[in-house]
């Protein structure tokens, strides 16, 4: 998992901005970054919020304060708080699962990179190299199957969730990235 590190004018899911950054000595690409504290407009509830760096994070600051990163929230008088978005992607934190498991962020999945069962009815999804399935690589997912059963892991390079086995037809629900965080 990544998260990206915030610049002034970067935007919030209500369409709010950055629009303060104290940490005036440090810049990426000629913008200063945010650092928690930080003002953002928000025009959803017509005021001013402020940044406020939320986990999973490694610890890293500027002048004293951890820095943005994309996902941190605007504190705001919105409910819920809206998130706020990257603009750049050449500076990020990278999260392993081991990292997430270590701030409280994932559970021990149940079953780590599962192989695989029989059954009578399988089926595997496979993320196709359309969709750019090694840029996919490493984030988690969480499958939870109608009979209780949950799987969890990495996506690996080759886009390959765990083959699923029932006794009849069914069906499950795969969650990718943070929702797949949320859930394991």
């Amino acid at each position: 998992m990544n998260r990206y590190v915030l610049v002034l004018g970067d935007k919030t899911t209500a369409g709010g901005s950055i629009i303060g950054c104290s940490a005036i000595n440090t810049s990426y690409d000629g913008l200063p970054i945010a650092v928690q504290g930080d003002k953002i407009s928000c025009p959803a509830c017509g005021t001013t919020g402020y940044l406020l760096c939320v986990t999973p994070r490694h610890n890293s600051t500027y002048e004293g304060k951890p820095e943005g990163l994309s996902g941190d929230l605007c504190i705001c008088k919105c409910t819920p708080p809206p998130k706020l978005i990257n603009s750049k992607t050449a500076m990020f934190h990278t999260l392993t699962l081991a990292d997430l498991i270590a701030q409280g962020h994932a559970k021990h999945p149940i079953q780590i990179d599962y192989a695989g069962e029989s059954g009578g009815y399988d089926e595997q999804i496979t993320i196709q190299s359309t969709t750019r399935a090694r840029e996919l690589a490493g984030l988690p997912y969480y499958i939870e199957a109608r009979d209780g059963r949950h799987f969890a892991g990495t996506i690996g390079e080759d886009g390959r969730l765990p083959r699923i086995a029932t006794n009849g037809l069914d069906s499950y629900d795969i969650h990718v990235g943070d929702d797949a965080l949320g859930k394991g």
